[in-house]
């Protein structure tokens, strides 16, 4: 991990393709579902086509509206990325946004999390797998016309501990944010009806952590950002393009 910190590491991509019912692709009312607390209509969906490299690009979530108020998410390039050659552990994962209250300026959903860490049989989390449960709470402010910001706060944890892993493994599994808080944080300023810009930060202070072999805490403080532009084509299709910064690149 060391060697990760050594310089930012900055990364062009070509994301998301979208595919949406509503006329208009971006609204000056209403925030996109992915910078905000908001929800997808039922039966929409987003699929999102990344071209890039880098976690914040992984984590970018494919996302089906339940209900008006329930959407599932997960990001299925984690679910798969070894078949591709990305990494070592497939991560299965499902996310939940399901609001609980909205009006025209406020909207507040509650977001739980799994991940399901598959065991190696060489490298990597030899020892055993891994189940990781969190939430967050994503709260957005429309604090002018086109103008909203979002911050969630969240808490992830292991379930069955790490005990049984050495100081290395829990390092690594760390950078999920184990028994750690977190802080995320977007800004989208919609330009008009087809265009919009952008920002999320991703804060992981280095509070808490993990107790693993000779008493030693692991906590690991990330720190990344994201700048978006994006753009609508036709009813159905965003394009957008986008600066990653992650210093540690985990």
């Amino acid at each position: 991990m060391d060697g990760e910190w050594i310089m930012p590491i900055v990364s062009l991509l070509a994301a998301s393709l979208a595919l949406s019912a509503t006329p208009a692709v971006f609204s000056e009312e209403e925030p996109f579902f992915f910078n905000s607390a908001n929800t997808l209509p039922k039966d929409e969906l987003i699929f999102p086509i990344v071209i890039g490299n880098g976690p914040q690009v992984l984590n970018r979530n494919t996302a089906f509206g339940l209900t008006d108020s329930i959407s599932f998410e997960s990001s299925i390039l984690l679910n798969i990325a070894p078949a591709f050659g990305i990494g070592d552990t497939p991560l299965p994962n499902l996310r939940a946004k399901m609001l609980v209250t909205k009006s025209s300026n406020l909207i507040i959903s509650f977001r739980p999390e799994f991940t399901y860490i598959i065991p190696q049989t060489s490298d990597g989390f030899a020892t055993g797998d891994k189940t990781i449960v969190g939430a967050s709470l994503p709260i957005t402010l429309r604090y002018g016309k086109g103008r909203f910001l979002t911050v969630s706060p969240g808490y992830r944890t292991v379930i069955e501990g790490l005990t049984d892993y050495s100081r290395a493994q829990a390092q690594d599994l760390s950078t999920f944010g184990i028994n750690q808080p977190f802080f995320d944080i977007d800004w989208l300023y919609v330009v008009d009806q087809y265009s919009a810009l952008a920002f999320s930060a991703h804060i992981q202070p280095a509070v808490g952590g993990s107790t693993v072999e000779a008493n030693e805490v692991v906590a690991t403080s990330i720190y990344a950002g994201k700048l978006e532009y994006l753009r609508g084509i036709g009813k159905t299709t965003r394009i957008g393009l986008a600066l990653l910064y992650n210093p540690c690149w985990v």
